[in-house]
């Protein structure tokens, strides 16, 4: 696996040696799990499949703009919707359950950009669940209840790092030509922030 992805690294473009988060592999038949928190209603992806949560107006959609180093941050990634600097980025989501506030998504990537989802859904306001770096760690909608604010920062204790998972990973092997595929289940604290959100709901509901 090392040296296929080194040989990917290659072909990609990239020195040896480089990290490669397979998430973020361009054209690499990616897939994620991924899970948002929105404060406003939003789309899905298309592209290397993806799982998140988050809240959108459209069910299945597809967010386009550059992606290129913070101008402030350069820790941080952001969308240059006009062209201007960084290189293009093009992320097809699809929402697969909606949960109130936040939606779990299934995201595809066309392109391999650091950070590229995390970036793209923050640029729309809606920000992976948990994510710190990209605003993911805050309460952005929702009641303004005591026990609603409680309830969400436990998710965040339960699951401190921003809920995205690489699902599945899909390329051929560049020696072979044969079609490889690695699948992965979501991580328990993921399964238990998702079941949470279900339950809450199904509370709420039942008031």
């Amino acid at each position: 696996m090392e040296r296929i992805l080194k040989t990917m690294s290659r072909k990609a473009g990239m020195p040896p040696g480089s990290l490669v988060h397979i998430g973020e592999i361009p054209a690499a038949g990616v897939r994620f799990k991924a899970f948002r928190y929105s404060e406003t209603e939003f789309e899905e992806l298309a592209v290397p499949d993806t799982e998140s949560l988050l809240r959108l107006k459209e069910k299945e959609g597809t967010i386009e703009g550059n992606i290129g180093r913070n101008l402030k941050d350069r820790k941080k990634m952001q969308v240059f919707p006009d062209g201007s600097q960084g290189k293009p980025a093009i992320t097809h989501y699809r929402v697969l359950e909606e949960m109130s506030y936040v939606n779990l998504v299934e995201c595809i990537l066309e392109t391999g950009r650091t950070h590229q989802i995390r970036a793209h859904f923050e640029y729309v306001k809606h920000p992976i669940f948990g994510d710190e770096v990209y605003g993911g760690n805050k309460i952005v909608r929702g009641t303004t209840f005591t026990k609603y604010k409680q309830f969400v920062q436990n998710c965040f204790k339960i699951l401190p790092r921003q809920a995205l998972h690489a699902k599945s990973l899909g390329f051929t092997h560049p020696r072979t030509h044969k079609e490889m595929y690695f699948d992965s289940e979501l991580p328990e604290d993921m399964c238990v922030v998702i079941e949470k959100w279900r339950n809450y709901i199904v509370g709420r509901e039942t008031l």
